[in-house]
């Protein structure tokens, strides 16, 4: 009597998780854009990345550079002829998102 012969599970099991994530050409590009794959187009203004122009997103950026780094905060606040506390609130303010217009308000 030969030998069993061990069945293949990888091959099925293989198949089996390449059709519950079959993903479209669509879904791809979202996915590797940092979107989210499941939305559909018609959802595409209720993605939060693209609510923020680049402008803001550059903003946000220099102002977290600018509060990790005390040598910066404080060249910020001198420039600013502002003090170092409210220098930081404002950088704090920038990079929750407070537009200028919000902060200038106050």
């Amino acid at each position: 009597m030969p030998p069993p012969t061990p069945k293949n599970t990888h091959h099925t099991q293989h198949s089996q998780y390449t059709q519950r994530t079959s993903f479209t050409e669509t879904m791809l590009d979202r996915q590797a854009r940092g979107k989210d794959p499941y939305v559909d187009s018609e959802d595409e203004s209720f993605d939060i990345s693209d609510k923020e122009s680049f402008r803001v997103l550059e903003q946000k950026r220099a102002a977290a550079r600018i509060l990790s780094n005390p040598e910066l905060l404080m060249m910020h606040a001198m420039s600013r002829k502002d003090s170092i506390p409210g220098t930081r609130l404002h950088f704090t303010r920038i990079l929750c998102g407070y537009g200028e217009e919000h902060i200038h308000r106050r």
